[in-house]
């Protein structure tokens, strides 16, 4: 016994072997749309940035299906070890959890990091009749139904924000949803939908008028723009914004090194222009704050859901 006592108290009394640094393989950031489109060109950006910073190989996977859901799933039940990673915009993560049952819902994912943020503007054809927002109230209230409002599908940033600006308007449009914005961006052309929540740079690129942005100050890039609360609407801002999100049981330490680093890609100057190139608007938010934005956003889009289905 005496001997045993001895044995156990040498195995105690040697060094525990720390645990191997993080990251120390390649990593997987999943995209949940297919290659091409602005979510996926955007994590692509962010990814090769954290590779940079991180010293690994990171891996853009594209998990395509069911308005994003099928990729955000994938996520949620990978393995909490900072190995698998998502890039998300509202849709998958706020807006479809809120939408149908899913395998997943706001507690199994842990916001890591935001790093875009595009506003909403209420938008229409720069050719449209209306020379102000009165004009446009009275017209469209003289004839109810006779005008559209589009979005790219259901349940998105895009439908939530131009439904919460006709609300608040008191108006009453017919919804059509659309494929994209690129199809939203035709149908504004062709005259068969009238309303948008169109972010700034399609009011640079195509043939928009905007009558106010829902921000809580107006854009450099647009100075003659009002916000909704100078004109005396409180509407939501709801915003396309794009974040890091990792499994809910990934370690804090590991959440936090990730949302250090994303800060440091965020203050770049050459990433800045990088992001500048690809029309996305930089607007870091740490894992903190990105978790309270995230869980405000969630609730905006569970009450605004629950009127409109």
């Amino acid at each position: 016994m005496k001997k045993l006592l001895v044995t156990l108290a040498l195995l105690m009394a040697l060094p525990v072997p720390s645990q191997a640094a993080w990251p120390e393989k390649t990593m997987t950031i999943v995209v949940p749309y297919a290659a091409g489109g602005m979510a996926d060109a955007s994590g692509r950006l962010v990814a090769r940035e954290l590779e940079k910073r991180l010293g690994v190989n990171i891996i853009v996977k594209n998990v395509v299906g069911a308005t994003g859901t099928i990729g955000a799933a994938e996520v949620a039940r990978a393995k909490g070890d900072g190995y698998t990673l998502g890039w998300f915009p509202p849709g998958p993560v706020a807006g479809m959890p809120n939408m149908r049952k899913l395998p997943y819902g706001k507690d199994s994912l842990k916001p890591v990091g935001m790093m875009f943020d595009e506003v909403a503007y209420f938008a229409t054809a720069k050719d449209a009749p209306w020379a102000t927002l009165d004009d446009l109230i009275r017209d469209v209230k003289a004839n109810p139904g006779k005008y559209v409002m589009g979005a790219p599908g259901r349940g998105g940033a895009v439908h939530l924000s131009i439904y919460s600006m006709v609300k608040a308007l008191g108006l009453d449009c017919r919804f059509v949803p659309e494929r994209s914005n690129a199809d939203i961006l035709k149908a504004i052309a062709g005259g068969t939908t009238h309303f948008h929540a169109a972010p700034a740079t399609e009011l640079q690129r195509f043939d928009l008028k905007a009558f106010f942005v829902v921000d809580n100050q107006r854009s450099k890039a647009f100075p003659d723009i009002p916000t909704a609360k100078e004109l005396g609407y409180d509407i939501p801002r709801i915003t396309n914004w794009m974040g890091l999100f990792a499994p809910a049981s990934t370690p804090d330490d590991i959440v936090e090194k990730l949302s250090v680093t994303l800060g440091e890609i965020a203050a770049d100057k050459d990433f800045q222009a990088s992001a500048e190139q690809m029309s996305c608007t930089v607007a870091y938010l740490p894992h903190d704050a990105f978790a309270a934005f995230y869980n405000q956003q969630f609730d905006i889009y569970a009450r605004l859901l629950k009127e409109i289905l």
